[in-house]
Formats: structure tokens, sequence, C-alpha cells
């Protein structure tokens, strides 16, 4: 596939680009508005008003500045330049990208000379606020931030496929949702691909309802993927780094709850739905502990509470045919000098709250 470069004097940029685009990918040359020779690397030179006229499958924006990528893409499209062959090359903007696990790749390296007795599942409520590895028994952990219920289920039958010998190990399935759980739908998250999320997932090269999406955000992510993902993601390791963090909460930040929480999305509910049963059906036979983390609803907004109430009805209703144990922490802490905001603790309430839930599992 033919790749066009537009942007010449971002000498990082064309790094990346020469280190990551794909081999199925031909580069015919270089374009700017306002420079009109390559001097980084003497590639061929397209004027600006003949890229038109040349065959492309892509052009590639290497402009680091949003705002001047931005300008330089309606540009492109008043020039008539369909934007879906318009590439910004999101992974390179990433800042989080070197602490992004594979954690299909995690559940692969498990070795089997280790015991296992627990699994911990969720989102960043277990990844921040929880510290598993002092649960009795030994812990797989495949937590992650923005992670929902679909790649919960991929990495449990991942588990179940690559080390079955471990996975008969386990005794107790933590489940830690938020009430919001099952209005939330991971591929359909700009913000999971901005952060991104999403990629921990990369593993299984599935962005399961993305396609259906029309949004910029999520479309440009994958378009990007296609060009750099197999290069970029190379040599990236699980990593802590995004473990806890000691901020503290301030005496003024009331949030606002996000549309996740506001939007009843009714397709989503029940896909959702169907998928916990599956989780719940592949789980048979082990002790399923679902958890509802600490929430600090003091510093949520007093109209939006009203929103966190429905979620809750509706999480409660989409449960209520299971027979499984529900520790409910949602009001469980008052204390503010255990959140770094209003729905994710800090080290000192990871602590405390990994107490209570060892107090609660193992020391009844």
């Amino acid at each position: 596939m033919r790749v066009l470069i537009y942007g010449i004097a971002n000498r990082i940029l064309r790094s990346k680009f020469s280190c990551f685009i794909g081999e199925k990918y031909e580069v015919i040359g270089i374009s700017d508005k306002y420079i009109q020779k390559d001097f980084l690397q003497g590639m061929n030179y397209i004027p600006y008003d003949r890229i038109s006229e040349i065959d492309y499958d892509y052009i590639v924006l290497l402009i680091e500045t949003e705002s001047v990528r931005k300008s330089a893409k309606k540009e492109l499209e008043e020039l008539g330049i369909n934007k879906e062959k318009i590439v910004e090359p999101y992974l390179f903007f990433m800042t989080n990208a070197y602490f992004t696990p594979d954690i299909k790749g995690y559940i692969d390296g498990l070795s089997l000379d280790k015991s296992y007795e627990n699994i911990v599942m969720g989102l960043s409520y277990s990844f921040r606020g929880i510290e598993s590895g002092r649960f009795p028994g030994g812990t797989v952990d495949v937590s992650w931030h923005s992670q929902d219920l679909y790649y919960n289920l991929l990495l449990l039958r991942e588990l179940k496929k690559s080390k079955f010998q471990l996975y008969k190990q386990i005794e107790n399935v933590f489940m830690v949702f938020p009430y919001y759980y099952f209005n939330y739908d991971m591929s359909k998250s700009a913000e999971a691909y901005a952060g991104g999320y999403i990629y921990a997932n990369r593993g299984f090269d599935d962005f399961h309802n993305a396609s259906s999406m029309d949004n910029d955000i999520i479309i440009g992510h994958l378009r990007c993927r296609e060009l750099f993902g197999d290069h970029f993601w190379d040599n990236r390791k699980w990593d802590l780094h995004w473990r806890g963090s000691s901020d503290v909460i301030k005496s003024n930040d009331l949030i606002s709850l996000s549309s996740t929480w506001k939007k009843e999305r009714s397709q989503t509910i029940k896909e959702n739905e169907e998928l916990f049963n599956q989780l719940i059906n592949e789980v048979s036979g082990k002790n399923i502990i679902l958890i509802i983390p600490p929430f600090l609803t003091n510093y949520i907004q007093k109209e939006d509470m009203i929103f966190y109430y429905k979620m809750q009805e509706l999480f409660y209703e989409s449960i209520r045919n299971y027979s499984i144990t529900v520790l409910d922490y949602s009001n469980s802490l008052t204390d503010t000098e255990l959140f770094s905001d209003a729905t994710h603790l800090n080290n000192n309430g990871r602590d405390v709250f990994t107490n209570m839930i060892i107090s609660d599992i193992w020391k009844k």
C-alpha cells in the first residue's frame, strides 16, 4: 500500500515513522504546504497543489501540535482529499505507551511453577485500589484502566486455554465492577483510545464494536494501529508504573459524573448482561466475589446523584438472577485522605481497602 508523508520539519516524528511503518507500506514521497524541499532525508518531494494527482492509499500527518495538525487536515480535505485516507499518528503522541501492558502476553507468560488461588478482574478501581499481591494463595491480576466486560471474558478464556492447569488451581474469582459497568463498552469509548488503555488488549487483535462507531478519534486510532501498530508495540512490557497515587482529594474537588453514568445505553446493557452471563458460566464451580469499589459520594455534584442511584438500580437488576457473593463497599470509606479523587483510592486508601477485603474473605 502506498503512503504519502505530509509534514517535513519534525525530526522526531520522521524517525518514529521510519521505525514503525509496516512492511506492506511503500512510502512514495513527502509533501508540505510551507516547505518546498526535504532537507532532512532528501525524499521525493511532491508539491502541495499536486497531491490530488498522486496515487496513494494514505496520507500520514507528521505534525505534532494538534491545532496545526487539525488545520492541515482541513486544508487537505478542501483540496478534495478523502478524510478517510488521512491518518493522524496518534500512537506517537501517547505519553503512556511504554507503560501499557499486553495483558494476553502477561497471561501467556505466567509460570506454572507458582501457585495462584485468586484471579482479580476489573478496571482502575482494582488496578489502582487493591493490592492483590497481598491476597493469600497468590493472585493473577488482569485489572486495567477502563477494562470492560468483553475483554475480561476474553482474558479469562485465554487463561483457561493457555494455562488451564493454573486455572484449575484458582478458587476465588474477584470481579471489581462499578455500578455503571453494564452501561459501558470500552471499544466504543474514545477516551479508552486517546488514553491508550484499550491497547492493553492488543494481543487479541480484536476491537469488538469499534468498527460500528462513527467517531473520528476511534476510526483514526484504528487506522494508525493498522499502519504502525505491529512494530510500535514491540518490547512494551507489563509495568506497575500506574498502580497507585499519593494524591489526596482537595476540598473543592466536586466532580460531575461522566456520560457513562448519565446516558443509559440499552443496547450496551443488553450485550453486557449476556457477556456477564457467559463470564459467570465460565467460572462455574469457583467462589465468585463481586465487589463494588468505594466512592466518595459527598464529592459528586448533588445534581448528579440521581444518575448514580439509577446506575446502582440497573446494576442490581442486571445481577439479580445470580447466586454469587456481592460485597458492596460503595459507601464504606468516607475519609478524604484515602482518595485521590471522588472515585479512586490513593496509596493509603488502597492499603485500607485491601485490608477490608482480606478481613471479609479470609478472616471470617
